[in-house]
């Protein structure tokens, strides 16, 4: 079932099994996006169950939402950075923008724990040379598989801006590639355009 309407059939219906659907659905999605943005495991999943709690009990004042998934990772956002704040008494949001970090995993059941490693750090130079907006985009789009519309709701910008940061990305990663790393190109055109 198409997780939109599982969402749409909890709120109208208050249907426990499509609210659980809709749990499962996003559960490890949020909880890999909170720990690639760099909040420590328990913080992640203390966010997750709050961010769920709160649906539940306030399923009547969401019929408004359109997008779920993004809602689901704005609100994920704001709880985690919330949390941290109490945690840490963070004093700016940015903070959290500039330190997003990415954990390549997609090929590690394909290639050997030896291979994998050599390829996370591979990915990991490559994306370094991008900002912590520009990095947070790509991972959205290229491993979450989110659209422009949804990247640009959890980001709070137009969706143009995000195709131009997703553009400028690549483009920056391509020259970084041309520059420094030729022999890098195959995994390049794997990452981003296999899917």
């Amino acid at each position: 079932m198409n997780t939109d309407l599982m969402w749409q059939k909890f709120i109208k219906e208050r249907d426990d099994l499509s609210f659980s659907l809709v749990y499962n659905t996003y559960v490890e999605v949020l909880y890999a996006y909170g720990i690639h943005l760099g909040f420590r495991d328990e913080l992640c999943k203390d966010a997750i169950q709050d961010v769920f709690y709160n649906i539940y009990v306030k399923k009547s004042e969401l019929k408004k939402v359109k997008n779920p998934t993004a809602y689901l990772f704005k609100s994920y956002k704001y709880r985690l950075i919330d949390l941290a704040r109490k945690e840490a008494k963070i004093e700016t949001i940015d903070s959290c923008s500039d330190s997003f970090t990415l954990d390549i995993t997609i090929l590690d059941n394909i290639i050997d724990a030896e291979e994998s490693i050599l390829l996370k750090n591979k990915v990991k130079k490559l994306l370094e040379c991008l900002s912590g907006q520009q990095r947070e985009a790509v991972y959205m789009k290229y491993m979450l598989g989110l659209g422009y519309d949804e990247i640009s709701e959890i980001l709070q910008i137009n969706p143009d801006s995000v195709r131009k940061i997703i553009y400028r990305s690549i483009k920056k990663i391509r020259q970084n590639i041309d520059n420094n790393h030729p022999e890098w190109l195959p995994l390049f055109l794997v990452l981003f355009f296999s899917f």
